[in-house]
This record gives structure tokens, sequence and C-alpha cells, in this order.
């Protein structure tokens, strides 16, 4: 399911409704409308239903980092393992500027680092594996945003190793 450039897919921003939970936004990636009702149908609790929604074209996981455009804003649909539904990412230079947005998070999370020198400190600790940067995606790089946020920059300091190439908020 893509959106045909291999560097897009379809999603859509649907506003559900649940009787214990009451209103929510979650996206979606569904080629069509009707995808998406069967989606929500098949793979959400029975008592969700669809309030309304709007197609939105989102940043494939397997776009590489280095074909990023800077300055440029790529939203994600988050992992399915992630509390929050979507999150943003803006690379300038040698810095990601990131956003997590929806989900647990009422009020988006900004936070921004150099992304090579925190890999190289991430897998030094084993939090993730060390790619080379040609070979970095967005998958990867959700990956390493959500270490990121984890083990850096939600301490209300950032840890000494960090300092310097880690921000809590832009």
């Amino acid at each position: 399911m893509g959106g045909g450039d291999g560097k897009t897919l379809i999603a859509f921003k649907t506003l559900l409704s649940h009787p214990e939970y009451g209103l929510y936004t979650e996206h979606i990636e569904a080629p069509t409308e009707e995808r998406l009702k069967q989606v929500v149908q098949n793979y959400r609790d029975k008592d969700v239903r669809i309030v309304s929604f709007k197609q939105k074209e989102m940043v494939s996981g397997s776009l590489k980092v280095k074909d990023m455009v800077e300055g440029k804003e790529y939203e994600a649909i988050a992992d399915s393992d992630n509390t929050n539904d979507t999150i943003a990412f803006r690379k300038e230079g040698d810095w990601i500027f990131s956003e997590i947005r929806g989900g647990e998070f009422e009020e988006p999370y900004r936070h921004s680092y150099k992304l090579v020198d925190i890999v190289k400190v991430l897998a030094d600790k084993d939090h993730i594996n060390r790619v080379p940067f040609d070979d970095m995606d967005i998958d990867y790089l959700m990956w390493v945003d959500f270490e990121v946020y984890c083990n850096v920059t939600a301490y209300a300091e950032l840890p000494e190793e960090f300092r310097g190439m880690a921000v809590d908020t832009w």
C-alpha cells in the first residue's frame, strides 16, 4: 500500500468513537475508504465507530534519511508498539527535529538531536544497532527517536554524555 512513489503511503486521519474512551484520532494506513472501514471493523474493538475521516499522504518507512529534503516535514504513522499516533521529522544539517503527536500525548512532544552522534552513543550503550548513515530510513529513525525520548530527552536534565547532541524542546 503506497502513494505510488515508494516514498509515501495513503492513510486516513480518522476520528473514532468508543463508548468507554470517547472520541480520539488515529491515523490508519489504507489505500481506500472501503479498506479503512474494513480495518476498523476487523482490527479495532467491536464498539469502535468511525465518526469522520480525511485522506492524508504520509511518509513511507522506507524513505532514506539521506533523501529527506532539508527543512521539509515528514509525518509517519507511529509503530503500533508506541503510545503516540504519528511522528513528524525535519532534517536540518546534522540535526533531526522530531515532534511526537497524538495517542497518549495530549500535546506534541518536541526534541532534536544530532543523528549520527546520538546513534553512536546509543549503540555503544546497546540501546540500538548502529547502521551506516546511507542505510538509515524512516523506520530506523523512528526507532532511534523512541530511544532518544526514553533514554535522553525525557529526563528533567539531559544525561551528561548526550549534552551538545540533544535538546528536549525546540
